[in-house]
This record gives structure tokens, sequence and C-alpha cells, in this order.
């Protein structure tokens, strides 16, 4: 099973809740690259590769589950993020529920440096990244000194964290 599988199965799967820590600057998504050239070079959004993905949090959330992540950035943003930060509006209204924090913020709170979804509070799946080719393996942890310790992350990281929506790219 590829990671991109196994992580799709987690999603599946999930009864309760999926919650994601981001610490990453930026992500090799083949499917959105167009849209993020094309939105580098003219500042437009096609979010044509996304819309499996909204209607799949849509599909999610009417179910009574919830999404919610925290978005570690750096200060200034990276032309990725800023490109993820402007596709945010978009999950926000598919029902995730985003927040953000500086690294600052997160290495001083003492948060892992390393992405991962925390499934129903009973499932970890960190996620391996290579800046070439993306995504290159998924862990999948229930060990429970593992799953809790993400637990703890995950509720200093969202007791921390702002509200997307608050947030303001000026100084």
């Amino acid at each position: 099973m590829t990671p991109r599988e196994l992580l799709a199965q987690q999603f599946q799967t999930f009864t309760r809740s999926a919650w994601r820590l981001e610490t990453r600057d930026s992500y090799t998504v083949p499917a959105e690259q167009a849209s993020l050239t094309t939105f580098l070079a003219t500042g437009e959004l096609d979010l044509t590769y996304s819309q499996p993905w909204f209607e799949s949090v849509r599909a999610a959330t009417a179910a009574g589950r919830s999404y919610g992540r925290v978005r570690v950035y750096p200060e200034p943003l990276t032309d990725y993020l800023t490109f993820e930060f402007a596709v945010a509006p978009f999950n926000i209204e598919a029902g995730e529920d985003i927040r953000v924090m500086t690294r600052s913020t997160a290495t001083t709170l003492g948060l892992p440096d390393y992405d991962y979804w925390l499934f129903d509070n009973e499932r970890v799946a960190i996620m391996h990244f290579d800046d070439a080719t993306g995504l290159v393996a998924v862990d999948v942890l229930t060990e429970p000194d593992t799953v809790s310790q993400h637990r703890a992350w995950r509720d200093l990281a969202w007791t921390h964290a702002d509200k997307f929506e608050t947030y303001s790219m000026s100084p």
C-alpha cells in the first residue's frame, strides 16, 4: 500500500475526528502544482484539484465528524504557504477548523517538527516527506503512550494557535 493509500484508508475509517499538525514550509503535491504556479504568477486560484477533498470534508462534517488543523508558519511566509493561506478559506467553508501559529511559538511550546494526523484520538499517522517527491511514508501508530503524547501536543497547539479567520498577513 502506498503512503497516500494508507492515509486515505485512515480518512475512510475515522468516526469522530481528524486533526492535523502541519509544520513544513512547503509541500510537493503533484495535483496542486499547476494551481500553485498560476497563483504565484497571477494571484488567481484554481481549486479544481481540491474539489474531492472539499466534498469529503463536507460529507464527513455533515455526518457529525470533525476536521481540525494547526498550521505552523515561518515569518515571513514562504510562497507555498502564501498559496496555502489563500486556499484556507475554502477549506474552512468545507468544514475544517483551521488555526495558525508561528514557528517560534511552536518551538517555544516544544511541539514536534513533523506533520501528523490524529484520528479519533486513537491513531496517529506520522507523515514523512521528501522535498522532491512529497509524501514518502506514513506510520500509523496506536501505542497508548504515543497516542497520548500526540493528543497532548494537539491540545497544546490548539490552545495557543489563532483561528485562521483572525490571522492577518500585515504587520
